[in-house]
């Protein structure tokens, strides 16, 4: 990683940042794993320190590198085409963490909320919904003794504790919406999903 212009993985970065698109294999001088997995984690495909490596092996890891990183495009752009759907969509979705929070909405659930984007992530979706329980006693959502009963609270959970789907659900939501009080009929379906390794 050593060249006349740079050193270490500041070498890389220069390489990846023209041509991200390409597979980048490292051989260097040297041994330091902890250069190594940081490489590797920025996006290097496969790191050999000189004089540990073959032509036989160098022809695998290059191979696989190209497959990697074709593979890794079709994936990003597979997840680029779901993300359009989701948001897209015609009816509110929504994605729950096991903790209850919001990470992601569609734009369905934007206009119906008449709120921003940022205004809903990461806010429990009691308070993102505007659920007047969660407002109520000022404590946000699940800390009402109203949420102890909440079916939507409880389909959420169903959801996340047994990894099955629940399907349509008829829940009464009442929301503070622009300073009133407005009263909605939800149909749920939940569907479970782990991503990034979470349970959502």
């Amino acid at each position: 990683l050593g060249l006349p212009d740079s050193q270490g993985i500041d070498s890389f970065n220069a390489i990846y940042a023209k041509t991200p698109n390409v597979p980048v294999i490292v051989i260097s001088g040297l041994d330091d794993e902890e250069t190594a997995v940081l490489a590797v984690k920025k996006g290097v495909q496969d790191y050999f320190v000189k004089g540990h490596v073959d032509s036989n092996l160098l022809t695998r890891a290059l191979r696989y590198a190209i497959e990697r990183k074709r593979t890794g495009k079709i994936l990003d752009e597979k997840q680029k085409n779901i993300e359009a759907i989701f948001d897209a969509a015609p009816i509110g979705m929504m994605l729950i963490d096991e903790h209850k929070a919001v990470k992601r909405v569609n734009d369905a659930i934007r206009q119906m909320l008449n709120k921003d984007y940022q205004q809903i992530i990461n806010q429990r979706f009691g308070d993102a919904l505007g659920c007047v329980n969660a407002i109520s006693i000022g404590k946000g959502c699940g800390n009402s003794p109203a949420c102890e009963v909440c079916r939507l609270h409880k389909t959420i959970d169903t959801v996340l504790d047994s990894q099955q789907a629940v399907r349509e659900v008829e829940i009464q939501l009442t929301l503070k919406m622009d300073d009133r009080r407005i009263t909605r009929w939800l149909l749920i379906n939940g569907v479970p999903a782990i991503i990034d390794g979470q349970k959502c």
